[in-house]
């Protein structure tokens, strides 16, 4: 299925939806523009689709796995859905950059469209004991076995037998044979980066309440680098 629109238009949702399932009429009628396995092709509403398929599987609300299962077990206190019409203690402001550089804020959104697909509000050190919780690999703070870690990072096959030609497996990109594993997301008002060298034990997160400011700012990318210098000493 497809991914967000070239356009943008499916990044400024302002209707809010309860129900995971209630949420796919965002792409449901669109047509599918690859057959399964046929080609590799990113999209941010495959997650979206995920979620209510987990959801009519376990008979569950998706949020109500998300805190008991991932959550909760991590101590994941500062990570919760973006409803826009809850009060969230310490939620911060959304801005964006106008083309004369001037910050201003960003518009309505209601990520309740895609809360798998990049609709949680959480913090760096959230992000950072979910890193831990993940990348363990079976390790006792793991909520993931070294065969389900594996299956996330490993490229899909295609039908021909052929490995697709990305770094990208279940929702995880995998660099530098495997040296480092991650993602970074955008959303309306936000930017994250999430990289895992899973051979010095380190995660590093990088949050900001700003449209693209990875991209503005790309010293922020270097981060990494200073902490596995200082891991390594």
């Amino acid at each position: 299925m497809r991914h967000y629109r070239i356009d943008g238009s499916d990044n400024f949702v302002t209707t809010h939806y309860d129900d995971v399932v209630d949420a796919l009429e965002i792409f449901s009628a669109d047509p599918l523009i690859l057959r399964p396995e046929e080609r590799f092709s990113y999209s941010s509403h495959g997650y979206n689709l995920i979620s209510a398929v987990i959801q009519e599987a376990s008979g569950r609300k998706f949020l109500e796995i998300m805190r008991n299962e991932v959550w909760a077990p991590l101590n994941l206190t500062e990570t919760v859905a973006d409803h826009t019409d809850y009060v969230i203690q310490n939620r911060a402001a959304p801005y964006t950059r106008r083309a004369s550089g001037q910050i201003r804020n960003a518009p309505f959104v209601d990520n309740s469209y895609k809360w798998a697909g990049g609709g949680f509000l959480s913090t760096p050190s959230d992000l950072v004991r979910f890193g831990f919780g993940v990348f363990s690999e079976g390790g006792r703070d793991s909520i993931v076995s070294p065969e389900t870690l594996e299956l996330l990072l490993t490229p899909p096959t295609m039908s021909d037998g052929v490995v697709a030609d990305q770094p990208y497996g279940l929702g995880w990109f995998s660099y530098d044979e495997r040296s480092w594993f991650g993602h970074g997301g955008g959303s309306v008002g936000g930017n994250t980066l999430f990289q895992v060298p899973p051979d010095q034990a380190v995660v590093v997160a990088i949050a900001c309440n700003l449209s693209a400011c990875l991209a503005g700012n790309p010293k922020l990318g270097e981060i990494r680098t200073l902490f596995l210098r200082a891991g390594g000493n």
